[in-house]
């Protein structure tokens, strides 16, 4: 599992540089608005995302002096695909009681070829939402309420 990690995490850092046309239209200038304007700025539609994103856009504009924007805007996605990959381990660990299989839900969550492509490569933030789906089901899986996650 512990290489694995790495395998994920030098994948990440290895595409990070990578740029899309929609990051050149679209998250560059989102998060140069979000930088320039702060909270303020939610009183304008500066994103096509949920206002979610953009909350969280505009938090990671918070940390512009320790890293480059790119890094930054796809800094969100990662954070995401890791605590996916953990609500992975932790479905698969309570379905079948077993570690190794566990291990495996994490590994196949975290170095997806379509996982890394979507973040690491591209940008985009699926990741997300695939956090909350997980995290409704497995609060289901352990008796809890999963529908505010869910929404």
């Amino acid at each position: 599992m512990a290489v694995a990690f790495l395998v994920g995490v030098g994948a990440r850092i290895a595409l990070w540089p990578y740029s899309t046309p929609d990051t050149t239209q679209y998250l560059k200038p989102w998060y140069e608005f979000a930088h320039e304007h702060g909270w303020s700025g939610l009183g304008v539609a500066f994103t096509n995302y949920t206002p979610f994103y953009t909350y969280l856009l505009i938090l990671v504009t918070k940390l512009d002096h320790l890293a480059p924007t790119l890094l930054l805007i796809k800094l969100i996605t990662f954070l995401f695909e890791f605590a996916t990959s953990i609500l992975m381990y932790a479905i698969v660990s309570r379905a079948t009681n077993n570690r190794a299989r566990a291990s495996l839900g994490f590994i196949a969550a975290w170095i997806a070829p379509s996982v890394i492509y979507n973040g690491a490569m591209w940008g985009q933030s699926d990741s997300i939402w695939t956090f909350f789906l997980l995290l409704s089901a497995y609060l289901f899986v352990v008796g809890r309420n999963g529908i505010l996650s869910f929404a």
